[in-house]
C-alpha cells in the first residue's frame, strides 16, 4: 500500500503539469490530529523515532514470534464531496508469502502470493495473477521513511488493540518529501518539475503526515519490550487545480502476532478451482 500511495501524489502531481486550472494557495488541516505526549509518559525520551523506528523494522524480520500476523486496513480518498474507500484485511506469513481480502468495484476478491506463484480468488475460482506483482504487501517500502524519521515527534502513549504503543509522527510538504525521498517512483516527477513554479506552489500546499505505533509493552522481561509495529498511517492533502482538495488517509492495524492460527491457503487447494 506505501506503493499505492507515494505514487498517487506522483501522478497526481504530474497531471497537474499538463493542467491550466488554478487554485485557491493555503494549507488545509487533518482531522483528529494527537495530542503531543504528556510529561509523566514512561518511556525513555532520549530516543528517537528514528532508532525506535530502525529497531522495529529489524525485529519485524528477526523476531520469531514477528513472522506471522494478521493486519486490517483502509485507503479513504476524499475529492470534494466524493469519498471513495477501500478496505483491506488479511495474514502475512514469512517467508511464505501474504494474502489479502480485498474490492474492485464492490466486488470481492482474494490475492495470494505463494513463494514465486501469485493468483486471484473471484467468487469461487482461482486465476493465475500473470501481471506484475500487486502493490499490496502491507510490509514494503518502509524503508523510504528512514531519511525523515529524524524529525519524528514523540506521541502520547495509547493502546492499539490492547497493546501499549509508543506513537511518532511526522509532517512535510510536498515539496520537501519530493525533495528528500529516496524512492524511484518519484524520479519522473522530479524530471518533469523544471521551471513549473506553479506545479512547486502546489508542491509546497501539499501536507503529508505519517504516524507509526511501536509496542512498548513489557509482557516478558527475559525478551524486553514488544518493539514491533502494530499500526501506521500515512495522510495526504494535496491541492487539486479547480477540484479543492485530495484527502487521502491510509490506515493499517497489524495484530495477532505469532497466532498458531495463521495458515495460508496451500496450493493443492488453489489448484482444486483454478481456471486456465
Amino acid at each position: 500500500m506505501r506503493k499505492l500511495h507515494l505514487g498517487l501524489l506522483a501522478i497526481t502531481s504530474a497531471a497537474l503539469l499538463v493542467s491550466g486550472c488554478t487554485y485557491e494557495p493555503g494549507v488545509k488541516s487533518f482531522a483528529n490530529e494527537l495530542k503531543p505526549e504528556k510529561a509523566e509518559a514512561s518511556v525513555n525520551q532520549t530516543e528517537s523515532g528514528l532508532e525506535w523506528f530502525k529497531e522495529s523494522l529489524k525485529n519485524m524480520e528477526t523476531n520469531p514470534k514477528a513472522q506471522k500476523f494478521w493486519y486490517k486496513g483502509y485507503v479513504k480518498t476524499t475529492i470534494l464531496s466524493r469519498q471513495t474507500n477501500s478496505m483491506y484485511d488479511g495474514i502475512v506469513v514469512k517467508p511464505e508469502g501474504y494474502l489479502v481480502n480485498g474490492r474492485i468495484a464492490a466486488q470481492p476478491y482474494q490475492y495470494l502470493v505463494r513463494g514465486d506463484k501469485r493468483f486471484i480468488k473471484i467468487k469461487e475460482n482461482w486465476l493465475v495473477a500473470k501481471e506484475e506483482p500487486m502493490p499490496v504487501n502491507v510490509m514494503a517500502g518502509y524503508e523510504d521513511w528512514l531519511p525523515f524519521l529524524d524529525k519524528a515527534v514523540q506521541l502520547e502513549d495509547e493502546k492499539v488493540l490492547g497493546t501499549m504503543c509508543t506513537p511518532f509522527q511526522i509532517k512535510m510538504t510536498g515539496e520537501e518529501w519530493l525533495a528528500k525521498s529516496n524512492s524511484d517512483l518519484f524520479a519522473p516527477l522530479k524530471q518533469q518539475l523544471g521551471n513549473r513554479s506553479d506545479l512547486q506552489q502546489i508542491l509546497k500546499d501539499s501536507t503529508i503526515k505519517m504516524t507509526f505505533w511501536i509496542g512498548n509493552d513489557e509482557k516478558d522481561k527475559k525478551e524486553g519490550k514488544d518493539r514491533l509495529i502494530h499500526q501506521y498511517q500515512t495522510w495526504i492533502i494535496l491541492p487539486i487545480p479547480g477540484a479543492g482538495y485530495m484527502d487521502q488517509e491510509v490506515l493499517y492495524t497489524f495484530f495477532k502476532y505469532d497466532d498458531p492460527g495463521i495458515k495460508l491457503t496451500e496450493l493443492d487447494e488453489v489448484n482444486k478451482y483454478l481456471l486456465e
